[in-house]
């Protein structure tokens, strides 16, 4: 392990997607050997204003998010897939 590189930086985010609605939704980097942490997302407007923040369940792969959902694949402990759709709650409608 000593003589493991180590990097000095990371990059500033993991991830981003646009939603249905024109909302960025720019996943934060989680840093190497945390485990499967829950995916943290900020939530920007197409003027670039922070809307909020927004957990979504770790494993989780994201494939369209929309006005009320988000629709995604998850798998379970034997790595069976499934479609999953999550209810999404927008704050100031």
């Amino acid at each position: 392990m000593r003589d493991r590189h180590v990097p000095e930086t990371h990059p500033a985010y993991a991830a981003a997607q646009s939603d249905l609605v024109d909302h960025l939704w720019v996943r934060e980097y989680a840093l190497p050997g945390g485990g499967d942490p829950t995916p943290v997302w900020t939530v920007f407007d197409p003027e670039g204003q922070v809307l909020g923040f927004m957990e979504t369940p770790a494993g989780l792969g994201i494939f369209e998010i929309g006005e009320d959902y988000i629709l995604g694949l998850a798998r379970d402990d034997l790595g069976v897939e499934y479609v999953q759709v999550w209810s999404l709650e927008r704050s100031g409608r």
